[in-house]
């Protein structure tokens, strides 16, 4: 009887212990960092020709690096003063994707479509993909860049 009260236990311990989220399938803890990183992300690709703070929104997203970084990446098509000098929208084509997660740093990935629009022209690429790591306390931007996507017509 001894022995199957133990057994029992035993079985008990290790069913109600937490075990390790297997790969690929995301936690509950990075898939709100995943839904985090992917909601800032538009918010800093989407602003308005001559309006400062419609790229300032996204400033608090980001630590101190990272919006220096994707200041770096604005160089040249935003003010003296960083007011961007055409606007810009992003609309995901789907959730951002996983692509690793290291020393509490996700590296995630997302495609869809920007629009650039400066005056009376546009431009808009169906296939962006934009390079996005988060990570810290609390959750913010570290690097975000993104990238047209040529794709060969077949």
């Amino acid at each position: 009887m001894n022995r199957l009260v133990a057994i029992t236990l035993v079985c008990v311990a290790v069913l109600s212990s937490p075990l390790p989220a297997q790969a690929g399938v995301p936690t509950k803890d990075q898939a709100a960092v995943v839904k985090f990183a992917q909601t800032a992300a538009v918010r800093a690709l989407d602003f308005e020709q001559g309006n400062l703070q419609s790229l300032l929104d996204a400033r608090d997203d980001f630590t101190l690096d990272g919006w220096n970084d994707f200041m770096k990446q604005m160089r040249g098509y935003v003010d003296a003063k960083g007011v961007p000098e055409f606007s810009q929208s992003f609309v995901p084509s789907g959730d951002a994707k996983v692509i690793d997660e290291e020393s509490g740093i996700v590296h995630l990935t997302i495609l869809g479509r920007l629009k650039q629009t400066h005056d009376s022209s546009s431009t808009t690429y169906d296939h962006v993909e934009i390079d996005v790591r988060v990570g810290g306390t609390p959750v913010k931007i570290q690097h975000l860049e993104p990238t047209i996507v040529v794709r060969r017509s077949e």
